[in-house]
């Protein structure tokens, strides 16, 4: 919980434990993975897979920022799936924005104004199907990450469990002068199709579909020049130099890491491997970084990336969102990235002008769960931890715990006028009311949130009030635990 609009994060020492009060890693609260970090403009957008909910599901969603500290969440209109994975968006020559995302094992894309919608296929239709699953022979479609080289090309990749043999990564050139098909049926056999909609497209009976005018070429570019390629490739340009990164290993365990390939010819390859640039760390408090994305800022760059949670999920299910430096020698190699719990070395932070003055003060709770959900967690500017109550169910329904709350003693009566709450699911939305006292006896309602139904994060109550203890009693959730 934050008062007075704040996420600051504090001063740190060096080498701090994940659980270090003010670490700047995660850098955004709750579960996501396959982050893909875009700057348009002054504004940071944050794109990724939904988790902590079992396989991905959730809402299509960004995180915007303007100097990545205070970060919020917000619901797009589109895709209309729950399965949004591995999402990245890109700004046109035009102005518009495309948003490529994958519903296991097609791609579908969108169009729109603005970086957060709304939203519309190209196709017309909200479910159309551009990129079918094997589209290119032996690559199952996943993952879609695109890259603009110099002269405007653009590429699209994209792959999973490319480790076998005869497997590798797809990339296909885009068609620039792409106009989207009208949806006249094509006769296959007994079968009617769209020849719009890829949908029900197979490799071993194809038909014409929007793919085939969506790009120029393809190719496979093949797991003998992408060792140990399983997932998650990125391409970015440096120095002539075009840099192929992608994930390998299992995303479930600590084997998941970030690998790179160099190509002089093109994007399109051929490639030649490089090594391991980023990988767990010897205590395991950095669990499984991989499927990436890089932001390149005033000439530096940084790795985006997510990792397991702490304590460990089953599956690595519970992944969340960091950032570090990623540094290259003088001949152009990428030097393995040291994955850190505070952001060492990053530098697009834009300093704060107000104060968090709930960070470390004093909390008490109804309950807690265990050790590692601590009370204290709530106040301690650290998205790797929180807190949470004993009792999984939560509001005063039929077999529902009495409902959980945690107070702050903010030490002595201070001016506030916001409150942020950062819950541990963002796209769930959760039902509260917040109290203000003097004394810690004789409480003033500050928000009444006991009806609410709207998701977001953080969830922020304005009123001014002058106070020393502030308490959030949670009255029910939209999702248990």
């Amino acid at each position: 919980m934050f008062l007075l609009a704040t996420t600051a994060a504090q001063a740190q020492s060096d080498d701090p434990h994940w659980n270090t009060p003010g670490a700047g890693n995660p850098f955004i609260p709750g579960y996501f993975a396959d982050p893909t970090i875009r700057k348009f403009g002054d504004i940071y957008y944050l794109y990724a897979t939904t988790d902590g909910t079992g396989n991905g599901y959730g809402p299509a969603q960004v995180w915007v920022s303007y100097d990545f500290i205070n970060w919020r969440n917000l619901v797009m209109n589109w895709p209309v799936t729950e399965v949004v994975w591995a999402p990245d968006v890109v700004r046109q020559p035009n102005g518009t924005y495309r948003y490529y995302y994958c519903e296991p094992c097609n791609i579908n894309v969108g169009e729109s104004a603005s970086p957060v919608g709304p939203w519309h296929n190209i196709l017309g239709k909200d479910d159309a199907v551009l990129v079918p699953d094997r589209y290119i022979h032996n690559v199952i479609t996943l993952d879609p990450q695109l890259f603009r080289d110099d002269d405007d090309q653009e590429y699209l990749y994209f792959t999973t469990w490319g480790i076998y043999q005869g497997f590798g990564c797809g990339v296909a050139q885009l068609n620039p002068h792409f106009t989207p098909p009208s949806f006249s049926p094509v006769e296959t056999g007994k079968k009617r199709f769209s020849s719009g909609d890829a949908r029900r497209w197979r490799e071993d009976a194809p038909f014409p579909i929007a793919a085939d005018s969506f790009f120029l070429e393809k190719r496979l570019i093949p797991n003998t020049e992408l060792k140990d390629i399983f997932e998650a490739p990125f391409v970015f340009k440096r120095q002539g130099i075009y840099y192929f990164t992608y994930s390998s290993g299992s995303c479930h365990d600590h084997t998941y890491r970030v690998q790179y390939a160099t190509s002089s010819t093109g994007p399109m390859g051929p490639f030649e491997y490089k090594g391991c640039i980023l990988q767990s760390n010897a205590v395991g408090t950095v669990h499984g970084p991989g499927h990436h994305s890089i932001l390149q800022e005033d000439g530096r760059y940084y790795i985006v990336y997510h990792r397991h949670n702490n304590p460990k999920s089953v599956h690595g299910f519970n992944r969340q969102v960091c950032i570090d430096e990623m540094k290259f020698d003088a001949e152009g190699n990428i030097l393995p990235v040291t994955p850190t719990h505070d952001a060492k070395g990053v530098n697009v932070v834009l300093p704060s002008k107000s104060r968090n003055l709930a960070y470390g003060c004093q909390v008490t709770a109804s309950s807690y769960y265990d050790d590692w959900f601590l009370p204290s967690y709530a106040v301690d500017d650290n998205n790797a931890t929180l807190w949470k109550a004993a009792g999984t169910n939560w509001g005063q329904g039929a077999g529902r715990s009495r409902p959980e709350w945690l107070q702050i003693d903010l030490g002595k009566v201070v001016s506030f006028n916001e409150v942020w709450t950062q819950f541990e699911y963002p796209t769930f939305f959760y039902q509260y009311k917040i109290e203000t006292s003097l004394d810690g006896q004789r409480w003033s309602l500050y928000a009444d949130r006991t009806d609410n139904t709207t998701q977001g994060s953080p969830m922020i109550d304005r009123k001014s009030v002058k106070s020393r203890y502030v308490r959030i009693t949670i009255t029910d959730t939209q999702k248990n635990g």
